[in-house]
């Protein structure tokens, strides 16, 4: 059987059979693919021409190596993960493939700032061939994330301030967020969100939906958004609870920094 020199084979089949004592007979598969790293080891997802934006990269060799496994977990998904066809890896995905790239890396960005990278990419060559780019290659993802990633990550003391301005204070001395004023500022305020989109992002967020955002192999039933996030969410959040677990953050996230001063209360109106 040929290699595929794209770096996916096609499957072949092993076919197993023999007699159980005092049974009946037994036929088993086992499906096998054919692999051709070369196909991949050349390919250009490591062209030289991104070795300028490394530097910018926190980790480097380990943030580039996930970065191009999931430039290549991109285009399995595109082309079906149950598929059992050859696989055809390409050296580009899609610009609609961008918002799941960055949120994979940790970077989430508005409606907004996924309007601004699309455009940025769409119309860069429209002045000299006047035609509109509709895919990206490593090279440009990782400027694009270079570009627009917030230059500093959230932290529990941006929390923490978001809580005192938003929430009230317990007789515990605990300052909390009721469930319904959440999810009405998360529809109101900034970049509105549907009560759908919200019940798929804590779906996502609190494990009851694991395969991310849009499931490969199921959609998100959103019916009953109201009744999921009611069940969900609880009647009020603590910042604990928003941090550990809602967020995900991990357990050191949950005290400041070592001489870092809690922010002050706001004053009462």
């Amino acid at each position: 059987m040929s290699e595929n020199d794209q770096g996916w084979g096609p499957q072949r089949t092993l076919r197993l059979s023999g007699t159980r004592a005092g049974g009946p007979r037994l036929a088993l598969s086992v499906f096998l693919w054919d692999q051709a790293p070369q196909g991949l080891e050349r390919g250009p997802l490591g062209a030289q021409g991104s070795v300028q934006f490394l530097p910018l990269l926190e980790g480097r060799g380990t943030l580039f190596r996930d970065i191009t496994d999931y430039f290549y977990y991109c285009q399995l998904r595109l082309q079906g993960i149950d598929s059992m066809e050859p696989r055809r890896v390409s050296t580009r995905i899609p610009l609609t493939e961008l918002p799941t790239m960055m949120r994979a890396l940790g970077f989430f960005p508005s409606d907004r700032e996924i309007e601004d990278m699309q455009s940025e990419v769409k119309y860069s060559r429209f002045a000299e061939t006047g035609v509109e780019v509709r895919d990206v290659d490593l090279e440009d993802f990782i400027r694009l994330y270079v570009n627009h990633r917030p230059v500093v990550d959230s932290s529990r003391e941006e929390l923490q301030r978001a809580f005192a301005a938003l929430g009230r204070l317990t007789e515990d001395g605990e300052r909390v967020i009721s469930r319904d004023d959440m999810l009405r500022l998360l529809q109101t305020r900034g970049e509105p969100m549907t009560e759908e989109e919200l019940a798929e992002c804590f779906t996502i967020l609190l494990g009851a939906n694991p395969e991310g955002g849009t499931p490969e192999l199921e959609t998100f039933d959103g019916k009953d958004s109201k009744g999921l996030l009611e069940r969900m969410i609880p009647e009020e959040v603590s910042l604990e609870t928003f941090m550990v677990d809602i967020l995900g953050w991990s357990a050191s996230a949950r005290k400041p920094s070592s001489g870092a001063e809690p922010p002050a209360e706001p004053e009462a109106p």
